[in-house]
């Protein structure tokens, strides 16, 4: 019976057989999907390489994640950001928010992503980039 005392203390510490567990789920949920990320058009600047990409996102924390995760892994799509990242270190790069979308209730994600394209396209040549 001692065998089985480390399994049934590590269940009963276990969220899912943590009484009110199911309810927590379920507001935690309800959270995520009634306060969506943000998105919108976000650029990427080297100042020590003058460079400056502009990019756009249905979530603009994940974009960041990605971006800063890909570089440091030394993988990043675009080999002009990668190339600065090498150079001049992370401290060089500076990842800002352009413009921001609202997010509607009509809209479809089809909607979501043609402003976005539109808005990509006006910062992209705004900033000549």
């Amino acid at each position: 019976m001692a065998a089985h005392e480390p399994k049934d203390s590590v269940m009963a510490a276990s969220p899912a057989f943590h009484p009110g567990a199911a309810a927590q789920r379920r507001a935690l949920i309800r959270h995520y999907k009634d306060n969506p990320p943000p998105m919108g058009v976000y650029a990427v600047r080297c100042d020590a390489a003058q460079l400056v990409c502009v990019k756009a996102s249905m979530n603009l924390p994940g974009a960041f994640n990605r971006d800063q995760f890909q570089l440091r892994m030394g993988g990043h799509p675009d080999r002009r950001l990668q190339q600065a990242w090498h150079a001049h270190g992370a401290a060089a790069l500076r990842f800002e928010v352009l413009d921001t979308l609202k997010h509607r209730a009509d809209a479809t994600e089809a909607d979501y992503r043609s402003e976005l394209a539109a808005l990509h396209a006006l910062w992209h040549e705004e900033l000549a980039a």
